[in-house]
């Protein structure tokens, strides 16, 4: 047990100590990335490192987390060679350059992954346009990326940018790409089937401004990008048009 990234995780590693116990390990899932353990460390009193008293306050604790944890994370992490060498050959294909683009996801089945059919079409496609325009508002003119737990949203985007002539890159999978939790089978699979996922993530983050919706996929990607306060939820704001380079963004808040 963490005592420092686990709240009371100090006393709970004295009872530990103490007593015979069965440690049972769990997973926990944070959509900030850890924000609030990290705020709890940095004013945990200095002599003590007591975070008892620590108040949570989430837009001083995010907007400090977001600062540092890009050089964070690649000073632990790097892609495995396999999925470095698909993200550079995806980034060769649709000739984009890291930072030089906005990324955009939209994650159709969200909490519905085993009732995929109650999620209709239209939404699905209406929703994907609506993220991708987001995007371009904050980078007028494109290129913008996208990725989408949906093959319907990835191809509505796809035929929206060639009906249009837009600046939008996306990659179509022969499959949709697989979650880990809502994966059945996925102790089974090989390492290998979730390789686009984490080419996904690695590919917006990649990007210099993101767009996302609903789940934390897309606001990881933020927290991993190169300028992680360049973003917009197109889950909150209707973005009715492309935005071409030079034009004023029309962004309105959904009510």
């Amino acid at each position: 047990v963490s005592s420092t990234y686990l709240r009371g995780g100090k006393e709970i590693t004295k009872r530990f100590r103490k007593a015979r116990a069965t440690v049972i390990e769990s997973k926990v899932q944070d959509v900030f990335g850890g924000a609030f353990m990290y705020q709890q460390v940095v004013l945990a009193d200095d002599n003590t490192k007591d975070v008892s008293n620590v108040e949570y306050n989430h837009s001083i604790a995010l907007d400090t987390y977001e600062k540092i944890y890009h050089d964070l994370f690649y000073a632990l992490f790097k892609p495995s060679p396999p999925v470095e060498d698909l993200i550079q050959q995806k980034l060769r294909l649709g000739n984009l350059t890291p930072a030089e683009y906005a990324s955009s996801h939209h994650r159709a089945f969200y909490s519905v992954n085993d009732q995929k059919h109650k999620v209709r079409p239209k939404v699905q496609r209406n929703m994907a346009i609506n993220a991708v325009n987001c995007a371009s508002a904050m980078r007028p003119g494109g290129p913008v990326y996208f990725a989408s737990d949906s093959q319907i949203s990835v191809e509505a985007v796809k035929k929206y940018s060639q009906d249009n002539n837009l600046s939008i890159i996306t990659f179509p999978e022969t499959e949709e790409l697989l979650h880990i939790d809502k994966t059945p089978d996925w102790e089974s699979r090989n390492a290998s089937d979730f390789y686009p996922t984490f080419v996904d993530l690695l590919l917006m983050a990649n990007g210099r401004c993101q767009s996302y919706g609903k789940g934390g996929f897309g606001r990881f990607a933020a927290l991993l990008s190169i300028e992680s306060s360049c973003v917009v939820s197109h889950h909150q704001y209707s973005c009715s048009n492309w935005t071409a380079a030079g034009e004023t963004p029309h962004v309105v808040a959904k009510k």
